[in-house]
């Protein structure tokens, strides 16, 4: 789980909410804030944020990977902090320049 501004990513309040399961098996509500693949090792990641406190000023954001199937999506959560570094990496990078577009 990684904090970030939301405002300060420009991230559109336009994104998809999909109803996911937390780590107690609890249904909520999640926007998706951010989608892209690792050209490395070609996954596709998401990062959601819980919906009910998308305008909080600092959000906790989750990194899934999304896992396409014949007619399914579904998400599995990062595992590896080799996995975390790169997403907040990306993150990091589109922090600093949304603050340079200031």
């Amino acid at each position: 789980m990684i904090e970030k501004d939301l405002e300060k990513l420009n991230i559109g309040m336009d994104e998809e909410v999909y109803t996911l399961c937390d780590e107690n098996g609890v249904e909520k509500e999640y926007r998706k804030i951010l989608e892209f693949q690792n050209p490395t090792n070609e996954k596709l990641y998401y990062i959601f944020a819980e919906e009910e406190k998308i305008e909080d000023e600092e959000l906790n954001i989750f990194p899934m990977v999304c896992i396409e199937e014949e007619d399914s999506v579904r998400f599995e959560p990062v595992e590896t902090d080799e996995e975390f570094d790169m997403i907040e990496e990306v993150l990091d990078i589109l922090y600093a320049d949304s603050e340079e577009n200031e």
